[in-house]
C-alpha cells in the first residue's frame, strides 16, 4: 500500500469533482472557459475569476464546496483524479494556469521537488542547457531563471596538467 502524505488527507476537492455527473463536469468546465484568458506566450490559460487558497475556483452555490478548476482541467483531460498521495501539478509553475496540457497528476513529493526548478537557460551564445531533472519536464520560460537569481556561466577550458 502506498504511503499517504498527511497533506493529502485535508484535500476534499477530489470528492467534489468526483461526485459530479459527467454532464455536470462538462457544464462546469464550459462555464470555466469564460474566466480563462487567451493563451500567453508559454501557452498558459490564466484564470481571471475567484480563487480559493490561491487556486482558481468555481462556486457551486452558498455553503457548498468550491470546485478547483485546475483539478477539473486535469480530470477532463485524463479522465481521473489524483489519488490519496497525488496532486495536480502545474508544469508551468503558474497556480492560475488551467491549461490541461500544463497539468499532470503526480505524487506530492514529486510536485514539491518542482519548486525552484531552473528548467533551462539560453545564453546570448545560443547554447541551451536543460537543467530540469523532472519527467515530464517543467515548462518555464528561460527568463524565469534570471528572476530566481540563477547566474549562468560557461566553464573555460582547463589547461592540460603536466
Amino acid at each position: 500500500m502506498p504511503k499517504v502524505d498527511k497533506r493529502s488527507l485535508r484535500r476534499a476537492n477530489r470528492t467534489v469533482v468526483d461526485q459530479l455527473s459527467p454532464d455536470g463536469q462538462r457544464t462546469f468546465w464550459e462555464a470555466a472557459q469564460e474566466s480563462l484568458a487567451p493563451p500567453n506566450a508559454l501557452g498558459c490559460r490564466l484564470w481571471k475569476g475567484s480563487t480559493q487558497n490561491g487556486y482558481p475556483s468555481i462556486s457551486r452555490g452558498h455553503g457548498v464546496s468550491k470546485i478547483k478548476v485546475h483539478m477539473l482541467a486535469a480530470f477532463m483531460k485524463g479522465g481521473r483524479l489524483p489519488g490519496p498521495a497525488e496532486v495536480c501539478s502545474h508544469l508551468c509553475h503558474e497556480k492560475l494556469c488551467c491549461n490541461p496540457d500544463h497539468i499532470v497528476i503526480e505524487g506530492i513529493v514529486a510536485n514539491s521537488k518542482r519548486n525552484g526548478c531552473l528548467h533551462s537557460f539560453s545564453p546570448v551564445t545560443g547554447q541551451t542547457w536543460i537543467l530540469c531533472p523532472h519527467e515530464p519536464l517543467c515548462l518555464q520560460p528561460d527568463r524565469a531563471n534570471i528572476r530566481v537569481g540563477f547566474t549562468p556561466y560557461l566553464l573555460a577550458p582547463q589547461p592540460p596538467t603536466a
